[in-house]
């Protein structure tokens, strides 16, 4: 893995922070099940290997997730150089899509119905 964790942000949004995100086999289930919990700092404060990787934002938004060689290094996910960069662009099309562009997981709020 060549690339560091890293995180993002735009000058113009500074409430939205990017950063690859890790997910490992929840404790409890099997790997058949493939049901993944996010990494983070305080509960995980061992490095250990990631079976998925994603693009996540503080506002909350996440990216689908997909296999990648990546380990868990507290406080951030180091991932190869490729994976690395399509985290980063995965993030910046959310912030051009839903904070930019007034999407639903950004600034921008659902639409109300109308009542009928």
């Amino acid at each position: 893995m060549a690339a560091d964790a890293r995180t993002w942000i735009d000058a113009n949004q500074l409430e939205h922070e990017g950063a690859a995100i890790g997910y490992v086999i929840r404790e409890g289930t099997s790997p058949e099940e493939e049901l993944y919990r996010e990494l983070g700092y305080p509960r995980d404060i061992e490095p250990r290997p990631v079976g998925r990787v994603g693009a996540g934002c503080d506002c909350g938004w996440r990216s689908p997730r997909w296999r990648a060689e990546a380990a868990w290094q507290p406080y951030g996910v180091a991932l190869a150089q490729g994976d690395q960069e399509r985290v980063h662009a995965l993030w910046w099309r959310h912030l051009e899509l839903d904070v930019i562009g007034g999407g639903v997981t950004g600034i921008g709020a659902l639409p109300r119905r109308a009542r009928s």
